[in-house]
């Protein structure tokens, strides 16, 4: 989304950092400010929730919501993996979507727009349609907040949060004041020190700055190690699968040893019927590969094309092509065993 820096805070703020008097007031020197006048904050509000990102392996009935100031909503931002948007302003910046006015129907229910990550709408809310879809919650005096999802981020720092537009958030739950969720937009050679100054002077708030590339990077390991585990489990599943290609052809040889022998009676060269043996063997492997194949296209094919997922070909191929070497060694092991074949007494058991 170009930010440097992701924050939260124990405390709720009340003032804006982008002014140098606020800053001012919440204990900043004039040194301190005027290492930060380059530096643009996006201060949003938290209503506390329970935790809804991969790292949490149960379903949330509560989740965390934010509240986006008109700022960054105007400012855009992110990639979308799909949207409810109609109009060529909403499909230019999907977050204004967020800027449509909530409503209460004649059951008291209040509908907001939101806005939530890809994978926190699938695999926590288990929202597989997404846009369309809603999260009830209750609010402070009783009613029900219908969180209608207008948009779906793709591989965000928001992960685990549902996005509102701040007066949406303001009249959804008038009982949270304050920002808690800070957002640092700066250059690289100014992020150690803004970091170093946000994180001494509002200590006393609770203020924890983390780089948004070390927050993705949190999120991702958690998703590539469910994807290692289920990977060690398919290589296990490979690995009994050869074993079980080796023994098939060695069964079947030895089952047709008696046809085999009764072949090479009638004139059979053993060269011939090694070839008719590995190239069983060759069709039954490819055959079994083509049809794996397949139907891994068919699994990921949602995935690559709503632009989510990408062929990892470093992974595939060596996988295949070890797969195709352990078939042509069982295909040579069956040979060795059709050339070993003891005529006369295949031909007396026939």
């Amino acid at each position: 989304g170009g930010f440097r820096f992701y924050g939260e805070t124990d405390l709720p703020l009340y003032l804006d950092l982008n002014l140098p008097e606020n800053r001012k007031k919440l204990g900043f020197s004039d040194a301190d400010s005027q290492a930060l006048a380059a530096v643009d904050f996006y201060q949003l509000r938290m209503r506390s929730g329970q935790q809804a990102s991969c790292l949490n392996l149960y379903k949330p009935t509560e989740p965390r919501v934010l509240g986006v100031p008109d700022r960054m909503l105007t400012r855009g931002g992110f990639g979308f993996t799909k949207t409810a948007a109609e109009s060529p302003a909403e499909h230019e910046n999907p977050w204004t979507l967020l800027q449509r006015s909530a409503t209460i129907d004649a059951e008291g229910v209040l509908h907001v727009p939101a806005i939530v990550d890809d994978a926190t709408a699938k695999y926590s809310f288990h929202l597989w349609k997404g846009v369309g879809e809603h999260i009830d919650l209750a609010a402070a005096d009783g009613r029900i907040v219908r969180l209608e999802i207008v948009g779906l981020l793709a591989n965000s720092i928001f992960q685990g949060d549902v996005l509102i537009a701040e007066q949406s958030f303001k009249r959804a739950f008038p009982d949270v004041g304050g920002y808690r969720v800070i957002l640092a937009e700066c250059s690289d050679a100014d992020a150690e020190i803004v970091q170093q100054t946000c994180e001494r002077v509002l200590g006393d708030y609770g203020l924890a700055f983390q780089s948004c590339r070390d927050r993705l990077a949190a999120f991702f390991a958690v998703q590539n190690t469910y994807l290692s585990t289920f990977q060690m489990i398919g290589g296990l599943g490979l690995l009994l699968g050869t074993f079980g290609l080796i023994a098939v052809q060695l069964r079947n040889v030895l089952e047709r040893r008696g046809e085999l022998a009764m072949m090479r009676a009638v004139g059979f060269s053993p060269k011939r019927l090694a070839q008719m043996v590995l190239w069983e063997n060759a069709r039954l492997l490819f055959s079994g590969l083509l049809g794996g194949i397949v139907a891994a296209v068919v699994a990921v094919a949602p995935h690559l094309v709503e632009g989510r997922a990408e062929l990892a070909f470093g992974a595939v191929v060596p996988s295949l092509a070890g797969v195709v070497i352990v078939g042509f060694i069982a295909g040579w092991i069956a040979v060795r065993a059709v050339a070993s074949i003891d005529l006369q007494t295949a031909l007396r058991r026939e």
